[in-house]
C-alpha cells in the first residue's frame, strides 16, 4: 500500500494496470525459432470503422500473419491474424505468434462472433485480439 497525506492507498489490482500492444517493426522471431519475414504495411479501410495501419509477414513454411491496430471503444488494440494458403494454423502455430507479438502480461482472445457477424475472407484464418484491460476478466 502507498501513503498519502497520512492514509493508506491499495495498489491498482494488476488487471487495471495499462498495457499495451504494438505492432512490431521489421522481421519477427517466433518462440518456436522460426523467422517472419517482414513483407509490406498498408491502411485498412473498413466500412462503419477507422482507417488502422497494418502490416503483414510471411514464413518459409507458407505461414502468413497480418497485425493492426484497430480503433475500438476500449481505444486501439492490437489485431493479429495467421493463416497458411491451404490448411489451419496448428495451436503451436497460434501460440508461437501470441507470444510472439502481444507481451506475457496481456491477456489475448480468439473468438467465434455470432452468425450475423461472421467474416470468412479466408478459410484458413485464424483471429487473435487484445482484450481491453477495462473488461476486468482476471
Amino acid at each position: 500500500m502507498k501513503q498519502s497525506k497520512g492514509r493508506a492507498i491499495p495498489q491498482q489490482p494488476a488487471h487495471t494496470t495499462p498495457r499495451r500492444a504494438h505492432i512490431p517493426a521489421g522481421g519477427v522471431a517466433l518462440t518456436d525459432g522460426r523467422r517472419l519475414s517482414f513483407s509490406h504495411t498498408a491502411t485498412l479501410r473498413m466500412p462503419g470503422a477507422l482507417p488502422c495501419h497494418a502490416a503483414w509477414w510471411t514464413c518459409d513454411d507458407g505461414l502468413k500473419v497480418c497485425a493492426s491496430l484497430d480503433s475500438t471503444q476500449h481505444g486501439r488494440l492490437l489485431h493479429v491474424s495467421l493463416s497458411y494458403p491451404d490448411r489451419d494454423p496448428t495451436w503451436e502455430d497460434i501460440k508461437a505468434v501470441r507470444y510472439a507479438f502481444y507481451p506475457s502480461n496481456v491477456d489475448v482472445a480468439m473468438m467465434l462472433p455470432a452468425d450475423g457477424f461472421y467474416v470468412n475472407v479466408h478459410p484458413f484464418c485464424f483471429h487473435m485480439w487484445q482484450v481491453p484491460v477495462t473488461w476486468g476478466i482476471r
